[in-house]
């Protein structure tokens, strides 16, 4: 490869990347702006949940053997259907305990707000 074959693999790369890295910050801050339009709460937590519901998927395919049953190609898709009432009751139960009893608020209707919830 030539030195500008590789300038053009690694502007490609970084561009890819920063395009991923993007479309992830956006997907964050839409569930941001999602969870403080219905509930008034800003949950900063979002991502320490997402990391603990990742951990909690590869906790689940390396204990139970699913990659060496099924295969790499199809386990984590297993792993993640199988953990997903697990997590939503974790979830619950921090609403329930948690978010309920800061906002005073056991259901939040959405009366007057619309059907797309905004920071304004």
């Amino acid at each position: 490869m030539t030195e500008t074959q590789i300038l053009i693999e690694t502007v490609l790369q970084a561009l890819a990347a920063g395009l991923f890295v993007g479309a992830i910050y956006g997907l964050m801050c839409a569930g941001l702006s999602l969870i403080f339009g219905i509930m008034r709460v800003i949950n900063f937590a979002q991502g320490d949940f997402m990391m603990l519901g990742m951990y909690a998927v590869y906790f689940f395919l390396i204990v139970f053997g699913i990659q060496a049953l099924v295969g790499n190609t199809v386990s984590p898709y297993i792993a993640v259907v199988a953990m997903a009432p697990l997590l939503y009751l974790f979830g619950w139960a921090v609403h329930r305990f948690l978010i309920s009893q800061v906002t005073g608020i056991r259901t939040t209707g959405m009366e007057a707000e619309g059907t797309m919830p905004s920071l304004s």
